[in-house]
């Protein structure tokens, strides 16, 4: 089952993970690296913006998927998540990316940039990296979703600043 998030609950989920790992990072060191420094950035003018996550609980392996398409000026334009049941991570993101860009297609969205905080998947879909059979299938769909779109690129970013799409990951786990 999807689980569709409204602006406001996008705002209110980011606001509370950002309010939640701001305490933790006044807690612990960061080495070279200050976690308030690190930050999501809209993007150009007439360009949507993609940030996935997936998450799997240690336990039982059951796994979401998260994204979030924001507009240029940063504004929500649609978040959704769900469960897929059991995979491990790097499935689990894969299919997070193939999501977001299959909503991104159905909004006939022209202009996309993507961010994740898996540099395995984003480098499987640059080819920088050869790809892990288990992830075969969902990397050859996101390069033909890809075609689609008149400019796309894929970029990894940090964990904080790919925080939303990770909140709404752990925000779906929440409601099962």
């Amino acid at each position: 089952m999807i689980k569709h998030f409204s602006s406001r609950d996008v705002d209110a989920c980011a606001a509370s993970y950002h309010h939640s790992n701001h305490q933790a990072a006044s807690n612990t060191r960061m080495g070279s690296r200050d976690k308030n420094s690190i930050k999501w950035t809209p993007p150009l003018p007439c360009v949507v913006k993609i940030n996935f996550d997936g998450s799997v609980l240690q336990q039982s392996s059951d796994a979401v998927v998260g994204f979030v398409l924001r507009d240029d000026a940063g504004c929500p334009v649609v978040a959704d998540a769900r469960c897929i049941w059991k995979a491990n991570v790097s499935v689990t993101k894969a299919t997070a990316l193939r999501d977001g860009l299959l909503k991104a297609k159905e909004m006939n969205a022209k202009n996309v940039v993507v961010e994740g905080d898996s540099s395995l998947v984003i480098n499987c879909v640059n080819m920088k990296f050869k790809c892990p059979w288990k992830l075969i299938q969902i990397i050859q769909d996101i390069i033909m979703i890809a075609t689609f779109f008149d400019h796309i690129s894929f970029h990894h970013v940090l964990r904080e600043a790919n925080f939303v799409a990770n909140a709404l990951a752990n925000l779906r786990h929440n409601a099962l």
